[in-house]
């Protein structure tokens, strides 16, 4: 037999601003087998002891973790506010040594004579 288990009942879409229940004389009365108690649990109104008497799901999980929007597998895609990385390993501070851009110029080719106008 198959065990389920409920999600909690929560009343955020119910309203009980124009509730009356709980005014007494204020609902109608039911007599006899109509007349519901509420010390008593109600069985005939519970399915869900009996297996496929509930409708399908639409959409059926894979079972699966979801791991389409995260980044712990790429180096550097999380933020380091902790770590302190830096590329100066092995200079002196007080005076260190950087590499500039440097420029090698090369002369321009003369023109390859075509012919006269």
């Amino acid at each position: 037999m198959k065990t389920t288990t409920f999600k909690f009942a929560t009343g955020r879409g119910v309203s009980h601003n124009l509730a009356t229940n709980d005014i007494t004389g204020a609902v109608p009365k039911l007599h006899g087998s109509r007349a519901i108690s509420n010390t008593k649990e109600q069985f005939n109104l519970q399915n869900h002891d009996i297996e496929r008497s509930a409708p399908r799901q639409l959409h059926i999980g894979l079972n699966k973790p979801e791991n389409c929007m995260k980044t712990e597998d790429i180096e550097g895609a999380k933020p380091q506010c902790v770590k302190f990385r830096s590329t100066r390993f092995g200079q002196n501070p007080l005076n260190p040594k950087y590499n500039l851009q440097s420029v090698t110029y090369l002369d321009p080719q003369p023109l390859k004579f075509i012919r006269d106008q």
